[in-house]
């Protein structure tokens, strides 16, 4: 079936994944085929709908709201289309829409997801056209199918937020036709052209070498037959062996939970001794079981789950926070896990201590970069360590598998899109926790700035902050909600930058009973206190990549004021935007996963600046587009890469638009005369 995706452009996320699963199910949509402007898209919009088969209304607040949406939804039912509502997030419903059975997809569960196959395959309800609600012809505001020349969005977590920008035309500058697809149509050619010079090579260099060496070669790569009388250079690889060695027993494969799921490992847990050396030991396994036990009952929040006995898990034993999380981090990429819980047990006499851990893998930065990594689940807690049921046999212990479960259960929500049910599970897990679990306030700050709620984003960032002053990711959280706020107030009161308007001397992102700045302006400016005391901190999580996110938030911030506040902080901006960059060229392979979304946006700035500064500068705006090319180099080699696909469009697009002005700016040189 073909269908036409209707939706809001800041529901993209979730839609992203609903689409994809409509696509596995052998569906064809039309939502992510953007229109460009200056073509009749209006007329397009009408024509698509009414090719496809189905008009799919992806229901949210934000989507009911939209004039461009409920355009489309009118066309489709004067055009006589089934409507298909897919219900993304509790709302009040259009009259007109009640009369149809909605698919309820509020929750990403695997039940969820076969009820949208299910459901889809018997969708076939009409509305009368004489019910079409009236729609303005002239709808306000950006259909979420139409690119447009001028983009500055704000997307992202507390300290992490993009700013996606394509170039501002200008008449000096380069102009503001974005071409599309059709630029793209080298690559087939250029691959294959590659292809046959790297065989000419291969094949030239085979020519050079001795025939036995060169049937060993060909031997090796299966292009040819066993000889029966190899030469005495073959007969080591050439010949095989009349008395083979013994073939080694494959090791079991891992089995990879589903993509798309909510999917939590609950490792084996090490033994701390007395030395301090981690080991394996009975009480740590059974313990692990007990936290399992409580994992696997979480169904469907919790979609699947693995423990310490399937293949591909084992126990998690490292010395360090660091090797612990790396890890962690080989046990989720071989099982495709979302979650893995761990942690550190010990004793002293009959009195055991847990030290819970979790980790959070790179596949669910699509919805939050912030998220991946490790961190404690609070300080460690004590039970009676020979007694045959520790939760029952500890109340404190009782109480933090309670919290974990719901830790748990708000990163589902979470995971699924419903930020105001993740921040109700988060707020829910902070009002039984006990010291020492200051990240939940994080993750609850993080669900309040995605449910749009940035009040209750500070208070939350502010409560880690009061419970530990010095803490690095409070600071950031706190600093990058003081940033949406200035972003936002500018959005519909554009100012530019007052050289007169400064903090007070006093003022800092420490001083927690201090009245908030109204001003976009001072926001901004307190946001780049709050990264200054993040740098300055001691409080630095070992895998929270604290000195990136900091270098990155700064460079935005700086960038923001210097774009639509038109403040001159381009060298500043430079200079943070390079630190990471430095930063991630010298990570190992495992921090540079974490940090790459970070360098790639680095890149796609440092281009920016200089579109913005040289726009009229050849050199200049050549290097820009090797900045664009690497961030996209980057962003496609990404673990989130399906979430990339919008950034890599627009950068794709600026280079194409920047390669058009280069290529009328070629001076060629004139053939000699006779």
């Amino acid at each position: 079936m073909r269908l036409f995706i209707s939706y809001a452009r800041d529901d993209r996320v979730r839609v992203e994944k609903v689409v994809a699963l409509l696509r596995e199910a052998g569906h064809e949509t039309w939502f992510d085929k953007d229109l460009i402007v200056g073509q009749e898209w209006q007329e397009e919009l009408k024509k698509q709908i009414d090719e496809n088969d189905a008009f799919v209304y992806l229901l949210t607040p934000k989507s009911i709201a939209s004039e461009w949406c409920q355009w489309e939804f009118s066309k489709a039912v004067a055009q006589g289309k089934p409507i298909i509502p897919i219900l993304l997030e509790k709302t009040e419903l259009p009259l007109v829409l009640r009369e149809l059975q909605s698919i309820d997809f509020t929750r990403m569960t695997k039940q969820a997801k076969e009820n949208l196959r299910t459901s889809l395959a018997k969708s076939d309800h009409k509305i009368a056209p004489e019910k079409a609600p009236k729609a303005p012809e002239s709808p306000q505001g950006e259909s979420p199918h139409v690119k447009v020349s001028q983009e500055f969005t704000i997307e992202g977590g507390h300290n992490n937020t993009i700013i996606g920008y394509q170039h501002i035309a200008s008449q000096t500058t380069i102009g503001t036709q974005i071409l599309g697809d059709k630029q793209r149509n080298w690559t087939v050619p250029v691959i294959l052209g590659l292809l046959l010079a790297l065989v000419s090579a291969v094949a030239a260099v085979l020519a050079l070498l001795p025939q036995g060496d060169r049937d060993n070669v060909l031997y090796a790569v299966r292009l040819i037959p066993p000889s029966d009388t190899p030469t005495s250079t073959a007969t080591a690889t050439y010949t095989p062996s009349s008395t083979p060695t013994s073939t080694p027993t494959p090791l079991p494969t891992p089995k990879r939970m589903p993509a798309g799921s909510f999917n939590v490992v609950v490792a084996g847990f090490g033994f701390r001794d007395a030395d301090g050396s981690i080991r394996e030991s009975q009480s740590a396994n059974d313990l692990s079981d007990v936290i399992f036990n409580a994992v696997s009952d979480l169904y469907p929040q919790v979609e699947y789950t693995q423990g310490w006995r399937d293949i591909g898990v084992g126990h998690i034993l490292g010395s360090t926070p660091a090797e612990r999380e790396a890890q962690a981090a080989q046990i989720a990429d071989a099982v495709n896990a979302d979650v893995v819980i761990y942690g550190l047990v010990s004793e002293q006499g009959l009195v055991g201590a847990f030290e819970p851990e979790f980790y959070i893998a790179q596949g669910i930065a699509e919805l939050e970069p912030e998220l991946i990594g490790s961190d404690k689940f609070g300080e460690a807690v004590e039970y009676i360590s020979d007694s045959d049921d520790p939760p029952t046999a500890s109340t404190a212990l009782q109480q933090r598998v309670d919290l974990l479960r719901t830790f748990l259960r708000g990163l589902s929500l979470y995971f699924s899109g419903d930020f105001a049910g993740s921040l109700s599970a988060f707020e829910e897990t902070l009002e039984g926790a006990s010291d020492g679990l200051e990240v939940l306030y994080i993750f609850a700050g993080n669900a309040a700035l995605r449910a749009q709620n940035l009040e209750r984003a500070f208070e939350l960032y502010t409560a880690a902050l009061l419970t530990r002053p010095d803490y690095s990711r409070a600071l950031l959280g706190r600093g990058g909600t003081l940033y949406q706020m200035a972003a936002t107030g500018v959005k519909d009161n554009p100012v530019t930058f007052d050289p007169n308007l400064a903090l007070s001397e006093k003022a800092s992102c420490d001083r927690f009973n201090d009245p908030v700045p109204t001003e976009a302006q001072l926001l901004a400016l307190l946001a780049l206190d709050c990264f200054h005391e993040a740098e300055l901190s001691q409080d630095k999580p070992e895998t929270a990549d604290i000195d990136v996110k900091i270098a990155f938030n700064t460079g935005q911030v700086y960038l923001w004021l210097s774009v639509i506040l038109k403040a001159d902080y381009w060298e500043e901006t430079q200079e943070n935007l390079k630190q990471v960059i430095t930063l991630y060229d010298a990570s190992d392979g495992s921090r540079q996963a974490r940090i790459k979304y970070m360098a790639a946006n680095a890149n796609a700035w440092l281009g920016l600046i200089l579109v913005s500064t040289e726009g009229t500068n050849v050199s200049a705006v050549q290097q820009a587009v090797e900045f664009y090319s690497q961030a996209i180099n980057l962003l496609q080699t990404d673990v989130s890469y399906e979430y990339n696909q919008h950034w890599i469009g627009i950068y794709q697009d600026q280079v194409t638009e920047l390669e058009k002005w280069l290529s009328q700016r070629v001076t060629q040189t004139p053939a000699p005369q006779n």
